[in-house]
């Protein structure tokens, strides 16, 4: 495996952080939530403006698709796909804290025990 395909274990950690803390959000909740109570007002007017109904159902499906969309790419940025799986197999790292704490804690694959930090954890002991 190529030096390149490795990566540092302290961008590894920093990204996964990042990642967890904006997809366990109470703000997301709360602001969903709210969100969503105010688009459902117009609904007491569909009887009388039926216009309003074509109006606002692609305001509100476009919301509640759009908005979780929206906050994780600007919370927890781009998901960075150099992180997601092992150089080596492949296999995926997003399952939760299994084979992300075992990367941690080993520096290898918890699936194929391939190296994938550029550093072992020994040797980095800065983060």
């Amino acid at each position: 495996m190529a030096e390149q395909d490795r990566f540092d274990r302290g961008e590894f950690i920093r990204f996964w952080e990042r990642r967890d803390k904006a997809s366990k959000g109470g703000l997301f909740l709360i602001s969903y939530l709210a969100g969503m109570g105010i688009l459902s007002i117009p609904i007491m007017y569909f009887e009388k403006h039926p216009v309003i109904a074509i109006a606002w159902f692609p305001v509100f499906f476009g919301y509640l698709i759009l908005f979780p969309y929206t906050w994780m790419r600007i919370f927890a940025g781009k998901a960075n796909k150099h992180f997601l799986r092992c150089p080596r197999c492949r296999r995926l790292n997003t399952d939760r804290n299994t084979n992300r704490m075992i990367i941690v804690a080993t520096g290898r694959c918890g699936f194929c025990g391939e190296e994938v930090f550029t550093q072992s954890p020994e040797t980095n002991n800065g983060v």
